[in-house]
């Protein structure tokens, strides 16, 4: 649904529209144990909680989103980027991080958000503890008292040999974002955090064919939708104009060269 953060499902069929897709968190509490446990219970309810934007044939071939309430992705982007790879082969795909604890594994942005394939969930399915959704609710449930679910999550996957990569386009630019787009068009260099634990350089020049962004209101996704669907030479509304930064030269001209690519 426009105009509102949702759980979505693209059965593959046309969509123009359907283009603004995040979790939604009903009755999410401030505590991070017990957030983490209703994140890991959507995790092992994948196949009816979490958004599926590649189904062609079947649930085998679904590939897995996931994604914090304030972000926002780009359906036409993530529908052809997860197109490139085998289904069955185990990938993670998203912004990678190095933690700062060395015993942590490498983890992807939830805010940026993660793409799991189905090889992935099929290597879950194959763990110690069983393929039921309740078993790996257990397993997981214990976890999250220490660290982020983003970090909890790359721990359980590297206990399966299952490593995210930093996916980037051929020319090395970013395409699942951290940060807002205007923040990272502007000063995404600068920010200390982000450039000390990102595993690959820190570029101002994200991808036109990006798939995510994060912080991202429901106004801003909105307005972010319409300016990437309208006819080039719509008129656009004032507000968005001002929600998106749009009379900066550098956010017009990125936003432009996204419409471009627009499968």
């Amino acid at each position: 649904a426009r105009g509102a953060a949702c759980v979505g499902a693209d059965d593959g069929q046309p969509s123009p529209r359907l283009t603004m897709v995040s979790l939604w968190w009903p009755n999410a509490t401030s505590t991070a144990s017990q957030y983490g446990r209703k994140e890991c219970a959507l995790w092992s309810l994948a196949a009816h909680r979490l958004l599926h934007p590649y189904v062609p044939t079947g649930a085998s071939d679904t590939f897995v989103v996931r994604g914090d309430d304030d972000t926002y992705f780009l359906l036409p982007m993530l529908r052809r980027f997860v197109r490139q790879f085998p289904p069955h082969v185990p990938q993670v795909w998203g912004r990678v991080f190095t933690p700062t604890d060395a015993r942590l594994a490498p983890f992807v942005s939830g805010g940026a958000g993660a793409v799991l394939s189905p090889g992935v969930l099929a290597a879950l399915q194959r763990s110690p503890w069983g393929a039921t959704a309740h078993q790996l609710w257990q397993a997981c449930s214990t976890r999250f008292e220490a660290a982020p679910t983003d970090v909890t999550l790359a721990n359980l996957l590297a206990q399966h040999d299952l490593h995210p990569t930093d996916s980037r386009d051929t020319q090395g630019r970013e395409r699942f974002h951290p940060l807002d787009l205007r923040d990272t068009l502007r000063s995404a260099t600068s920010v200390a955090w982000l450039t000390s634990m990102s595993t690959l350089p820190v570029t101002l020049h994200p991808s036109p064919t990006f798939v995510s962004t994060h912080y991202m209101t429901v106004e801003s996704m909105r307005c972010l939708d319409d300016v990437l669907l309208q006819p080039q030479q719509a008129q656009l509304d004032p507000a968005c104009v001002a929600v998106l930064g749009l009379d900066d030269p550098v956010v017009d001209d990125f936003l432009r060269s996204v419409r471009l690519n627009l499968p």
